[in-house]
C-alpha cells in the first residue's frame, strides 16, 4: 500500500492561490510544479486530488522562487479563505470567531494542519499556545511554516470578519531577525521575539463578535459534506481497506459501484473483499450507501430535479431514493432544496 503522504487525498484549491501569489511576485510558468507531476492544465480539473507529499514539494518551490523576507507571512495572507472549499461555508456561517477557530480545530484534517492550537485563558487575553505535531515534520521549517499559519490565519481573522480584526500581539520562540519590524507591519500587531513560547493573543471581546454570515442552518448543511471528507481522510490515515473502497467510489461512475467492479480495481478477489471489509466492521452496502448520500447532497444543493439526483447516485426509482434519503437525513430530498435555497436567499440579502 503507498505511503500515506503520496496519497492523492486534498482538493486543489490553495494551488490556485499559490499560483496567483507567485504571479504577482512576477513568477511565470511552471517552475513551482517542479517535481510534483503537476501541470497548470491539471489545475483546472474541479476533481484534482493533491497529495501531502505533492503540497510539500510546492511549498518548496515557492521558498526556494521567492527571496523576500517574513516570506511565510506575505504568503499565508494571501491564501484567502476560498482554500478550504466547502469547509469555507462552515466557518464564515459560525456564530463567532470564537466558534469559527473551534470548527476548524474539529477539522484539523481538512487544513493539513502541522499545528495544535491551545487556548489559554490569561488576565486580559486568550492566549493561543502553537504547538507541532510531533507525527508530522515540514516542507521547508518549522519557522517558515509557522509564518504561513501566522499569515493565513490574519487574513482569516479578515475574511470572516470582514473588518480589520487582528491579533493583539504574537510571541515567537526564535531569535529576532534583521527585519523584526517587518513581521509586526504585516500582521498589524506587536511581534515579540525570543519569548517561551510560540502563541497569538486575542480578546475575548473579539472572539465573541457576531460574524456577519453567521447561520446555523447553513453551517449544519455544510458541515454534513465536511464529514464526509473528514471520514474519508481519517480512514484514509488509517491505510485500510474500507478508505481504498470509498477512494474508488469517489473516483467512479454509479454505474460502477458494484463489489466485483470495485474488487477488480483493488487487484483482490470478491471474497477477500468481503472479507477484509469484515474484519473493520464494514459492509460494501453501508459504503455504498455512504458515497451515494454524499453524492445526493451535492446534486440536490446546485439544485438538480429529484428524479435526477436519484438516477445519477444509481437509484433504481425515485421512490426508493427518497425514502433512503429520508432514513439517512430526517427529510425528504425536497425539504432539503428548500431548506438550502432559504439559505441561500438569507446569504445574499
Amino acid at each position: 500500500m503507498s505511503d500515506l503522504n503520496q496519497q492523492a487525498i486534498y482538493p486543489n484549491c490553495e494551488l490556485f492561490l499559490i499560483r496567483r501569489f507567485l504571479q504577482t511576485q512576477g513568477i511565470q510558468g511552471e517552475q513551482w510544479l517542479l517535481g510534483t507531476g503537476l501541470s497548470e492544465h491539471d489545475l483546472k480539473s474541479a476533481d484534482l486530488k493533491v497529495s501531502l507529499q505533492q503540497f510539500d514539494i510546492v511549498y518548496r518551490n515557492v521558498y526556494r522562487l521567492c527571496s523576500q523576507p517574513a516570506l511565510g507571512i506575505e504568503l499565508g495572507k494571501s491564501l484567502n479563505l476560498s482554500r478550504w472549499g466547502v469547509l469555507a461555508c462552515a466557518l464564515q456561517s459560525s456564530k463567532h470567531l470564537g466558534d469559527a477557530l473551534n470548527t476548524a480545530k474539529e477539522y484539523r484534517r481538512l487544513m493539513r494542519s502541522r499545528f495544535q492550537l491551545i487556548p489559554e485563558t490569561q488576565a486580559k487575553f486568550i492566549a493561543v499556545n502553537i504547538i507541532p505535531h510531533s507525527e508530522m515534520g515540514f516542507a521547508v521549517s518549522e519557522d517558515f511554516t509557522l509564518d504561513v499559519l501566522l499569515g493565513s490565519l490574519w487574513r482569516l481573522m479578515q475574511d470572516l470578519s470582514n473588518t480589520q480584526a487582528s491579533f493583539e500581539k504574537v510571541h515567537l520562540t526564535r531569535p529576532a531577525p534583521l527585519n523584526k519590524s517587518l513581521y509586526s507591519q504585516l500582521l498589524q500587531c506587536p511581534v515579540y521575539f525570543g519569548q517561551k513560547q510560540n502563541a497569538l493573543y486575542l480578546t475575548q471581546e473579539s472572539l465573541l463578535s457576531p460574524l456577519p454570515l453567521a447561520n446555523l442552518a447553513s453551517k449544519r448543511q455544510a458541515l454534513l459534506l465536511c464529514e464526509t471528507d473528514k471520514q474519508l481522510l481519517e480512514l484514509s490515515f488509517q491505510q485500510d481497506t474500507s478508505a481504498l473502497v470509498l477512494q474508488t467510489l469517489f473516483n467512479s461512475h454509479h454505474e460502477e459501484w458494484k463489489l466485483p467492479v470495485v474488487a477488480k480495481k483493488l487487484a483482490l478477489s470478491e471474497r477477500s473483499l468481503r472479507r477484509k471489509l469484515h474484519q473493520q466492521g464494514k459492509e460494501f452496502r453501508e459504503l455504498k450507501q455512504h458515497r451515494q448520500m454524499q453524492l445526493a447532497i451535492e446534486l440536490l444543493m446546485q439544485p438538480l430535479p429529484v428524479t435526477q439526483v436519484a438516477e445519477q447516485c444509481g437509484f433504481k426509482d425515485s421512490a426508493s431514493f427518497r425514502q433512503r434519503f429520508k432514513d439517512n437525513m430526517g427529510m425528504s430530498p425536497k425539504q432539503f432544496q428548500l431548506d438550502n435555497a432559504k439559505i441561500k436567499l438569507t446569504l445574499h440579502t
